[in-house]
């Protein structure tokens, strides 16, 4: 007589035990309960962590040499040896994460194994210690953005394959304290979301409208992602051509991050190398001071770019400071 097999019971000590767990023979499939992904910084050129937090249904064992990956990290650039990259336990990034390893047969815990090629973009962990089911296990890595902007996430989800079952993750929607607000915040903890940079505020002035008058030029600028030394940044201010200045080094009266030499080019434009690092959402502000032209002119569009972290021309929000400093005729008292 077919016995019937026990579909109520609840089996004690077993991770999330569900009806059906008794039958005899019955197998749980391999996957993750809990698979999240998500980043630190969504700044072009910036050091960015992604985490990944995973909960399996059952137990992952060194010996029965068990693998999982996670795809689609577009245009993310990890350091590596030989495709070997190490894994850290939290987003400090400054423990080895035992759990997992390389594939190779002397590979150490903490690390993985990285295809950086654009159709994979995929990090292969190999389980380096018995992991329990239910156990909960975070595992992340340091990465550098792109400097291009991009949402690789859109409509191609970031997957897990644990064995021959994938599964997509779940994308952190949440924001980040330390970001600067933007439009975007929604998506700033996408992994290898990479915000658009552009100006959050633009504004120059200058102290004289005077013909041949030495003229002290101001710019302001305040952007929503950081401008990083490190990554050749360069700001270009075009449209001066109301000056008689000549061509060639030109220092600035009060540099802000840039260099204190600047360029002054024959196409009438300064340009500035950035020296120290912004920050997104603070104002930064230099001068520079030249020497009017001795006709009038029409005033053009005095325009600002970014490049290394790319940002658009645009053009400065133009006013005039009332000069200071000038002695008038009217002002002097004649001799007695």
């Amino acid at each position: 007589e077919a016995m019937e097999p026990d579909v109520r019971s609840l089996l004690a000590g077993i991770f999330e035990a569900r009806p059906g767990d008794a039958a005899p023979l019955y197998v749980r499939t391999e996957q993750f309960f809990q698979a999240d992904i998500g980043q630190t910084s969504p700044y072009p050129c910036a050091i960015n962590v992604i985490c990944i937090t995973l909960q399996p249904s059952v137990p992952l064992s060194e010996a029965e040499g068990v693998t999982f990956s996670v795809s689609k990290l577009l245009n993310a650039e990890i350091a590596n040896v030989g495709g070997v990259i190490t894994v850290y336990n939290d987003s400090n990034v400054n423990t080895p994460a035992v759990a997992v390893k390389a594939a190779g047969a002397d590979s150490v815990p903490g690390t993985a194994d990285w295809d950086p090629r654009a159709a994979f973009a995929t990090v292969t962990f190999t389980v380096a210690c018995k992991i329990d089911a239910g156990e909960v296990v975070t595992l992340c890595l340091k990465v550098k953005n792109p400097t291009a902007p991009q949402w690789p996430t859109q409509g191609e989800a970031i997957t897990m394959k644990l064995g021959n079952v994938g599964q997509q993750m779940r994308l952190d929607n949440g924001n980040l304290d330390d970001v600067a607000f933007d439009a975007d915040m929604d998506h700033v903890k996408h992994p290898m979301y990479i915000r658009t940079p552009r100006f959050l505020m633009l504004d120059g002035k200058q102290s004289s409208p005077f013909p041949s008058d030495d003229n002290t030029v101001s710019i302001s600028m305040r952007t929503n992602v950081p401008l990083l030394a490190a990554c050749n940044v360069a700001v270009t201010v075009s449209g001066l051509q109301g000056t008689q200045t000549p061509f060639g080094p030109l220092n600035l009266t009060s540099a802000g991050p840039f260099d204190l030499t600047a360029r002054f080019e024959p196409s009438f434009s300064l340009v500035q190398q950035l020296v120290a690092d912004t920050d997104a959402g603070s104002d930064y502000d230099w001068t520079f001071m030249l020497q009017n032209i001795r006709t009038p002119d029409a005033v053009g569009n005095v325009m600002v770019e970014v490049s290394g972290i790319a940002i658009p021309a645009r053009a400065v929000e133009t006013h005039a400071d009332v000069a200071t400093g000038v002695t008038y005729c009217s002002q002097i008292q004649p001799p007695e």
